[in-house]
């Protein structure tokens, strides 16, 4: 069975989850999971360094939605 998936980072007080996830539902999709690293770069920490980052490669699936704000 094939997952859709959210993966935000939330890195300034700009940026929320909520935010991202409500505009992402407002564009259509559902999500069986929601993975968000809190407090790191984008620009110094590649994703399979974040936390969460590698969780989401431990879930990803071939046929898999990634859907990223």
């Amino acid at each position: 069975m094939t997952k859709t998936i959210l993966y935000a980072r939330v890195s300034t007080t700009e940026q929320t989850l909520e935010h991202q996830q409500a505009q992402a539902e407002a564009s259509g999709f559902s999500f069986d999971y929601v993975i968000a690293d809190h407090g790191v770069s984008g620009v110094s920490v590649p994703i399979k360094e974040r936390p969460e980052g590698r969780r989401l490669f431990d879930l990803l699936r071939e046929g898999d939605t990634l859907v990223v704000r």
